[in-house]
């Protein structure tokens, strides 16, 4: 019995059932002793009367009689001589029975006067109860008198009396287990219930614990139930705060793991994965050192679990080359590792470094034509026409020195947000077609063939310099790349339209140059980056420094609008689309 209503019943039954045992030998025992001593009485009574009747008629008034005395007396009836010899026996023949002079009672009734003794009698076969006294014959003889009762009578009594005792002990014992079951029901069903609560509790479910039973149980009940409360609450704000936490290192833009003291992955964003064998939710629970496909992470992780914070830069050689840094640290629940991609930081850099090269010799080109032109013109014994003609050199590269600087200036300002211009209503279609038509009359753009396709109006509010540097950086890289591929022969095709979309008017300029190489249309609106960025230029060739693209993305994102570029079989092709 492992539970505890089956044992406090069996604590029950089995107390009942030794007070039962207890009570029916207790009672049998009493009993017992008062049908003996009770017994004895009516024995001592008979002996007293057949006494007297002995004493004052004579023996043979009870010889004549012996029967009816048997009779009226119910027991035995025995008459001993002082010698022993048994005179009359109310139950056998007297001359076969043997000598009682050694019986106990005989002895002590000759020395005493009375003497009594239980024993089994060989001449009838049973347990009897003896009582004897001493008599004197109206003759001055003296006579043992002596009646005897059958223990078996008093033992059949008992027995009765013990059963019927025993009964109604049964019964009582019943009526106590019944009612010993009720009340074991009334505290062992409540417990059950806190029990069932307490389990629900355990595994997390929402439990109500009863508030019925003994006041004790309702106590304990009140006790569990604000517990409950307590841990739900405190489990909610845990699991709360371990989901925001999650979703916090899961918007982080760097990888984050996190290693136990056993060297298992407590905690992976999804950002790690580039460097996992397996996906970030699989590796939980699993070693370090096996998921890892990265050996200088493994090695900088190991590092930290031994109480050393370091941090490594590793390339992590994929379709594209990956520039990382990686750091690792001890705490006092693990060891914590976050990994940045410095790709495009290390891009930006590297666009920076070629962009200051280029710079420097856009800048050094001009200041050299600009020096040797000032140096002829030191001559007196130029003529008036090649003096005219060096200070038309020393303008043109000024004004390519001005527009260089113009564009860092303008890049500068719209990447801070702070715009100079007004918003005004702008004429989309006029300004596209205005930029159009002088790209039209360059001598250079003589030869190329041009789709137009505007609305007769297409107005919104903008900032209209802004929008004419977009659109015309985007005309001018058409013409420019359509000439790199056709040169001064023919077959360039520059396709422009303007139209109504999505609430807004999308712009689009395409060509059939010489194209976008695909590793760069992910990159080719960042600053300082070009298409064509090993290329030469002589002294005389108009190019770009990675500016105007940027630029124009700017525009359009300053304007709430958006700028995609998109690669056709030939060419190139830019949409900026602009809200009305």
């Amino acid at each position: 019995m492992k539970t505890l209503r089956g044992r406090m019943f069996a604590l029950v039954a089995a107390t009942i059932l030794l007070a039962l045992a207890l009570g029916l030998t207790f009672v049998t025992d009493v009993l017992q002793d008062r049908l003996r001593e009770q017994a004895n009485r009516e024995l001592s009574i008979q002996t007293a009367a057949l006494t007297e009747v002995i004493q004052t008629q004579g023996l043979e008034t009870i010889s004549a009689n012996l029967d009816e005395w048997h009779r009226l007396l119910g027991g035995r009836i025995t008459i001993i001589s002082e010698n022993g010899r048994v005179l009359l026996d109310s139950l056998t023949d007297a001359e076969s029975l043997e000598n009682h002079g050694r019986r106990p009672e005989v002895k002590a009734a000759l020395e005493e006067g009375q003497g009594q003794d239980i024993r089994f009698s060989r001449s009838i076969g049973t347990n009897m109860m003896y009582l004897a006294r001493r008599a004197r014959t109206p003759e001055g003889k003296d006579l043992i008198v002596r009646t005897a009762y059958p223990l078996s009578y008093l033992e059949g009594t008992v027995s009765a009396a013990r059963n019927r005792l025993m009964l109604g002990l049964l019964l009582a014992a019943a009526v106590a287990v019944a009612i010993g079951t009720v009340f074991l029901r009334g505290i062992t069903r409540p417990l059950s219930r806190l029990t069932e609560a307490a389990i629900r509790l355990e595994r997390g479910e929402p439990a109500v614990f009863p508030m019925d039973g003994t006041e004790e149980v309702r106590t304990l009940s009140r006790a569990l139930q604000r517990m409950a409360d307590r841990l739900q609450t405190s489990m909610e704000e845990t699991l709360k705060e371990k989901t925001t936490l999650r979703a916090l290192l899961e918007s982080l833009p760097v990888a984050v793991v996190v290693v136990d003291s056993r060297g298992c992955v407590a905690y992976a964003n999804q950002a790690l994965g580039t460097f996992l064998r397996e996906k970030p939710e699989k590796i939980e629970g699993l070693p370090v050192q096996g998921i890892l496909k990265v050996p200088e992470l493994t090695g900088l992780i190991e590092k930290a679990r031994a109480g050393q914070a370091s941090q490594v830069s590793f390339i992590l050689r994929e379709k594209e080359e990956r520039f990382i840094n990686a750091q690792a640290a001890p705490t006092p629940y693990g060891t914590v590792a976050v990994l940045a991609d410095l790709t495009e930081r290390h891009r930006m850099e590297e666009a920076k470094s070629a962009f200051v090269a280029d710079a420097s010799h856009e800048l050094q080109t001009p200041l050299t034509v600009i020096r040797a032109a000032t140096e002829l013109l030191a001559d007196d014994s130029l003529s008036a026409e090649d003096r005219h003609r060096f200070l038309q050199r020393i303008i043109e590269q000024q004004e390519r020195m001005t527009g260089l600087v113009e564009d860092l200036l303008l890049l500068s300002r719209l990447e801070s947000g702070v715009p100079v211009e007004r918003s005004e209503n702008v004429d989309l279609s006029s300004l596209v077609a205005s930029l159009v038509e002088g790209a039209r009359l360059a001598p250079e753009a003589e030869k190329l063939q041009w789709e137009v396709s505007l609305p007769p109006k297409a107005e919104t509010r903008a900032r209209q310099e802004e929008l004419r540097r977009a659109f015309g950086n985007l005309i001018d890289n058409a013409v420019k790349y359509t000439l790199r591929r056709f040169g001064e022969g023919i077959g360039g095709i520059i396709r422009v339209s303007l139209e109504r979309k999505d609430n807004g008017w999308l712009f689009s300029v395409q060509d059939n140059g010489v194209g976008i190489p695909p590793a760069m249309l992910d990159r080719i609106f960042e600053r300082f980056q070009r298409a064509e960025a090993h290329r030469s230029r002589n002294h005389d060739e108009k190019g770009g420094y990675g500016l105007g693209l940027s630029i124009a993305k700017r525009v359009a994102e300053s304007h709430k609008g958006w700028i995609r570029v998109e690669s056709p079989p030939e060419g190139a092709r830019f949409l900026l689309w602009l809200p009305a």
